[in-house]
């Protein structure tokens, strides 16, 4: 795993300066100065590039928020099935997974429609303290409970 980590933060690092150094040398070159890896690829190989660029960042954010999703859903629900262990929610057909996920889904879908974001800084600030709170809990769960990564 660390091994596995040291290597994703080594392709992320040269990834984004060859954006960087890709970036320059358009700019230099072409005389474009493009700011996002869409505009790269329309410098670089027109419309079409362009359309496929965007294709692919949509799918990568698409699966980023899949997997985030899954991710807190399961351990949300380890960890309300840990504090209430003795409940019969699954016997009633009741799964905290699934209602965790649907209240996250909706909430990204209300936070896409707010068109002024800078006026919910207080609120940004209090999401990330939330979320460092809430990785913090879970991972001390994790480490308490060895067990929650051992029943699928």
């Amino acid at each position: 795993g660390v091994l596995s980590s040291i290597v994703i933060a080594l392709a992320t690092n040269l990834a984004t300066k060859m954006l960087v150094w890709i970036k320059r040398d358009i700019k230099k070159t072409k005389g474009v100065n493009a700011t996002s890896i869409p505009e790269l690829a329309a410098a670089l190989m027109g419309g079409g590039g362009q359309a496929g660029a965007n294709l692919l960042v949509i799918l990568c954010q698409c699966g980023v928020c899949i997997a985030y999703n899954i991710f807190l859903g399961v351990s949300l629900t380890a960890i309300v099935e840990g504090l209430i262990p003795e409940s019969h929610m699954r016997q009633a057909g009741y799964d905290p997974y699934v209602f965790f996920v649907v209240c996250q889904v909706l909430l990204f879908c209300l936070m896409v429609q707010i068109k002024d974001l800078a006026s919910m800084g207080p609120l940004l600030i209090f999401a990330q303290f939330a979320m460092v709170v809430a990785v913090g809990i879970i991972i001390v769960h994790g480490l308490l409970t060895p067990s929650v990564c051992d029943r699928d």
